[in-house]
């Protein structure tokens, strides 16, 4: 997503700027995506119903949040390339530490935690 907003922030034209914007919106649509498989891996069934409800709750009032603060920064004045890198660096801190949290720590195999000093032959 952040590279979308960053590209369509520096469009020279307006068919660059829908392309920048495709980039950005598959990045959010693929991130949306993946929580929500996450979420279907952790969550227990019974509870799926409640939890993707609270979740699309809380990406509704994410998105009126985040459209009226945009919306009240362009009554303020700021250009629309403005706008657009500032939503490129609100993207950037939140994907680093999604990336730190939910990267997957690497799993040790059973077979390779035996040291050979432990093993017998014969």
């Amino acid at each position: 997503m952040a590279l979308g907003y960053l590209l369509f922030s520096g469009a020279p034209a307006l068919p660059l700027a829908a392309c920048a914007l495709v980039v950005a919106h598959f990045g959010g649509s693929i991130q949306w995506v993946f929580s929500t498989a996450l979420l279907q891996l952790q969550v227990p069934g019974r509870l799926q119903g409640r939890v993707f409800a609270v979740e699309l709750t809380l990406l509704t009032l994410v998105t009126c949040v985040s459209s009226a603060g945009v919306g009240a920064a362009a009554d303020a004045g700021w250009s629309p390339r403005l706008l657009a890198l500032a939503m490129a660096l609100v993207f950037v801190p939140m994907g680093i530490l999604l990336t730190v949290f939910l990267w997957p720590s690497p799993r040790q195999d059973s077979s390779d935690t035996a040291s050979p000093a432990t093993t017998s032959s014969g």
